[in-house]
């Protein structure tokens, strides 16, 4: 089943459009129940947010057969790449531009017939991450934010 470019255009402009709107309140929101959805720092893991709450609120409004698919695939592609990039010293802008990309090949490619209950449970795994990981964050790998000095205290050489 092919989707009608609208239908793709109209997901991507509200998830692009969305996420920029959580970039934009990075700095407004730095505390309370609004930091599980804006991103807190330019960790891989943060900038996911930018990813996964849009996509998911996108899939609400918009429902479709695949909603949940570009949802999971954009926001752990993204984080992996956003931790590749951060690991060979690229800058964070480039990782904006991996998330439009990636959000425009996952809601073009991924058109399953029908939904399939494993997306529901890797968003619902993802969700509770960022809950958990909002409050309670790791303190290595992808969840560093590489402008932090004790960050980079961390890594061995």
């Amino acid at each position: 089943m092919k989707q009608s470019f609208l239908s793709f255009a109209s997901r991507y402009v509200m998830a692009i459009l969305l996420g920029l709107g959580l970039l934009l309140l990075h700095t407004e929101v730095e505390g309370g129940a609004l930091t599980v959805f804006i991103p807190q720092t330019i960790s891989p893991w943060e900038l996911g947010k930018i990813a996964f709450w849009p996509l998911l609120l996108v899939a609400v409004v918009l429902p479709s057969p695949q909603s949940l698919a570009p949802c999971v695939v954009t926001t752990v592609g993204l984080v992996l790449l956003g931790w590749l990039c951060q690991g060979i010293g690229l800058e964070s802008a480039v990782i904006l531009v991996l998330w439009m990309a990636l959000l425009a090949l996952s809601l073009y490619c991924l058109q399953p017939k029908e939904s399939s209950p494993w997306w529901v449970v890797a968003v619902l795994v993802l969700g509770v991450g960022f809950v958990m990981l909002t409050f309670f964050p790791a303190l290595w790998g992808p969840f560093l934010d590489p402008t932090d000095v004790a960050a980079m205290a961390t890594l061995a050489f």
